[in-house]
């Protein structure tokens, strides 16, 4: 008889997580979150934005879906519904012409949920 030993792997375990990891954000952190998405969107609305930013903004407005209320939501409908459309609009545009911009009227819907998302 032959004996097959085989090493197992030994299962990372992900790190402990400290208590200020589970506590709320901090004001700097959310300041700094928060400026990260206002300066994606003047990116894209003066068209020098690129995949990585439209990815960025893209993350925070469906956070912002998924974190809402239903009272939210239905207050936001036309917010949302509109961002959706100028993201599709802007992958779009960047497939024909390799430039990512939104247009003034899409960015002002996105601005509306980057408040909302702020707040």
């Amino acid at each position: 008889m032959s004996t097959n030993t085989k090493k197992r792997k030994s299962i990372k375990q992900s790190p402990r997580l400290s208590r200020s990891d589970l506590l709320p954000t901090s004001p700097a952190i959310t300041r700094s979150i928060s400026l990260k998405n206002h300066m994606a969107l003047a990116a894209l609305k003066s068209a020098q934005g690129n995949v990585h930013l439209a990815g960025e903004l893209l993350k925070t407005l469906y956070w912002t879906f998924y974190l809402s209320d239903a009272e939210t939501l239905e207050e936001q409908k036309r917010n949302f519904v509109a961002a959706e459309r100028s993201r599709k609009a802007c992958i779009t545009r960047a497939a024909d012409t390799q430039t990512w911009e939104v247009s003034d009227t899409d960015a002002h819907y996105i601005a509306a949920l980057l408040q909302l998302h702020d707040d």
